[in-house]
């Protein structure tokens, strides 16, 4: 880590004037970045993440474009007559990972939720907000054995466990506050994805509130899934963003478009009825879902819509929505505006290339 170097460096010349101490850093870290992001260059290396929401060591499941990203290896054939090479990082620490993983300069480009990207953006992390990925996902409640519960108020003074500052922490705060509650009203566990999945298996909370990953304990008998935000009339439903750092998008720009390019072709793609059967056949395939998981989780649901990618009016408006109640739930210090983070000016400049080339790849 850059940082545990620079303290190093303070360490190791303590007492030496801190406007040499500064000068090296900066020497450092201009070195040791130097292979990615050297000046008026093709990057050497590409870098994605995206939370890895898959079962059981598959291969990669996000439940959205990525997936056919990466399935189809679609970036580096896109690149490879560049010699750029693409890495995609999958993270089952979902959001706060992949900010950390910008933090220390490790990621150029992620997929995932809104409320880390919007901690990221108000913590100083300098990303651009490139597209839409996902809206009006699903977030899953999920019950232990034994424990009956028919709506959000029969969850007042249980233990409930969720991942905090992820879409799902914002998910389940909106879905509360719709029939008057708080966190303030149930008894709260911060824990990741897996961690809370073994606690509801084992009886250590009442529920969890997360993902689709629930219906593989409800298959397995120890637990089921009383409802989702779908049945609460998309009250609390999740977002996801695509998002690159200043650093990459500004200093790549014909790069950047060239990736949107492909991210878009892929979602035309996925937005064509004819082939969401194929896409959720491989879903099951690759993920660890069985096939009727899969169904249940994305069966009913309009691609065309839900993974429409235009960073529309409607869109920036739910943004400004998470934004004000991060601030208030005291999750980020500052404000911002979604419309100024977002790189509209990118998005249509690759609008008009044409793609029908990813589509044909994707199709083959």
């Amino acid at each position: 880590m850059i940082s545990e170097q620079s303290d190093w460096i303070m360490r190791k010349f303590l007492g030496v004037s801190t406007h040499f101490v500064a000068a090296a850093v900066i020497a450092l870290q201009s070195a040791w970045f130097a292979p990615v992001y050297a000046a008026d260059t093709a990057p050497t290396v590409i870098r994605l993440a995206a939370p890895d929401n898959g079962l059981g060591g598959k291969e990669h499941f996000n439940g959205g474009v990525a997936d056919v990203l990466v399935w189809r290896h679609l970036l580096e054939e896109e690149f490879k007559r560049d010699g750029i090479n693409v890495e995609w990082h999958f993270f089952k620490a979902a959001g706060p990972a992949i900010n950390e993983a910008f933090a220390n300069k490790q990621i150029d480009f992620a997929f995932y939720g809104d409320l880390p990207a919007i901690i990221g953006q108000a913590n100083g992390l300098q990303i651009k907000l490139l597209a839409a990925t996902g809206r009006q996902g699903a977030a899953y409640l999920g019950v232990r054995s034994g424990v009956e519960v028919k709506s959000l108020q029969d969850l007042k003074g249980k233990t409930i466990a969720v991942f905090r500052g992820t879409i799902f922490h914002l998910s389940l705060v909106n879905a509360l506050a719709s029939v008057g509650m708080s966190e303030r009203d149930l008894r709260i566990v911060n824990m990741d994805l897996a961690a809370s999945t073994a606690a509801l298996s084992t009886g250590r909370v009442d529920a969890v509130w997360g993902s689709s990953n629930l219906y593989e304990l409800e298959d397995k008998g120890l637990a089921h899934v009383a409802f989702s935000t779908s049945d609460l009339g998309g009250v609390g439903a999740i977002q996801s963003v695509l998002v690159g750092s200043d650093a990459f998008v500004n200093s790549y720009p014909q790069i950047t478009r060239r990736l949107l390019r492909v991210f878009l072709g892929g979602y035309d793609w996925m937005s064509e009825h004819s082939n969401r059967q194929i896409y959720l056949s491989e879903a099951a395939r690759r993920s660890g879902f069985t096939q009727r998981q899969v169904d249940r989780m994305l069966g009913q649901v309009s691609f065309a819509e839900t993974m429409k990618p235009d960073l529309d009016d409607s869109f920036i408006e739910s943004l400004d929505k998470q934004v004000s109640l991060a601030k208030e739930m005291r999750l980020i210090r500052r404000s911002f505006s979604a419309v100024e983070w977002a790189d509209q000016k990118t998005q249509q400049e690759t609008k008009v290339l044409p793609r029908d080339d990813i589509v044909k790849a994707i199709t083959q």
